[in-house]
């Protein structure tokens, strides 16, 4: 298993060196896409879980609470883009 994913980590170096058009336009959507998703699900875990206190009671919107039936909604979406 760590063979394999040596291999793959040297596949991807081996693209991304060879042609500097792949660092630019995968490179940046990779890291823009991992802020993006980061900052996103921390601020969702953090009203799935109403905390930390110290963050929570500055929140914004107060009436909007995010239950299971939301999370659910949101699995379902991703499962769409994924297909």
């Amino acid at each position: 298993m760590i063979t394999s994913l040596i291999n793959g980590w040297n596949l991807i170096i081996n693209f991304m060196i060879n042609n500097n058009i792949n660092i630019q336009i995968f490179g940046t959507f990779i890291w823009s896409f991992i802020v993006y998703w980061s900052v996103g699900l921390t601020y969702t875990a953090m009203d799935w879980f109403r905390g930390p206190a110290v963050i929570y009671k500055y929140k914004i919107d107060k009436s909007y609470q995010v239950n299971n039936l939301s999370i659910f909604y949101l699995r379902v979406k991703l499962y769409q883009v994924k297909c």
